[in-house]
């Protein structure tokens, strides 16, 4: 196989050219939501207003999620070797670009603050994604992150409207353990890409 036709055929395969559709309309989405603060219900009935850079991270990450499954998965993983560097470069790829449109638009509607959290928030929410690839395959990447969010907004305020230490995605821009928490994910979520022995799609 030649490589440019073995990269066209990748990408294909990963159905790239709705991704990337779909991020320009999540783009559009950001940019009219004009970083609107948002309540949601919760378990206890206190919560705090969210912001949308707070929140759409996570859409984001369930979208570019959907790259991550392949519609070549047998013949691909007839060379599983090789091509989980591919996988490996694939995900980096996408988790930067979201990172560049992501910021770049919260930068244009909001403060340098929320641009931290929209940055932290997509590493913390596409390293999830890529972990739950991991063990439950990457047509069930989207899946964590989504049960992650839910429980973070239903159940992650404390009885005096601060989040609690796990709710990570809810943190201040100051919060270091939460930058530390999104740190260690995104990593270990790209550490499990590259590894052998991924979870059949």
């Amino acid at each position: 196989m030649s490589r440019p036709w073995g990269t066209g055929a990748y990408l294909r395969a990963r159905s790239t050219p709705r991704l990337l559709t779909g991020l320009l309309v999540l783009e559009t989405l950001t940019l009219l939501s004009a970083n609107t603060p948002l309540r949601f219900p919760t378990w206890s009935g206190v919560s705090a207003p969210v912001s949308v850079a707070v929140v759409i991270p996570v859409l984001y990450a369930i979208w570019t999620a959907t790259c991550l499954h392949s519609s070549m998965q047998d013949l691909e993983h007839s060379a599983a070797r090789p091509l989980r560097y591919w996988e490996l470069g694939q995900a980096t790829g996408v988790w930067l670009l979201t990172m560049l449109l992501l910021g770049t638009t919260v930068a244009t509607i909001s403060t340098p603050d929320f641009v931290a959290i929209a940055l932290r928030n997509t590493c913390l929410w596409f390293g999830t994604a890529l972990l739950s690839a991991r063990a439950l395959g990457a047509h069930r990447a989207w899946l964590v992150p989504l049960a992650g969010s839910l429980t973070v907004l239903a159940f992650g305020w404390d009885a005096a409207a601060h989040p609690h230490s796990w709710a990570v995605a809810l943190h201040p821009a100051g919060s270091t353990w939460a930058l530390v928490c999104s740190g260690v994910v995104i990593t270990f979520g790209l550490a499990v890409t590259a590894a052998a022995g991924r979870h059949r799609t």
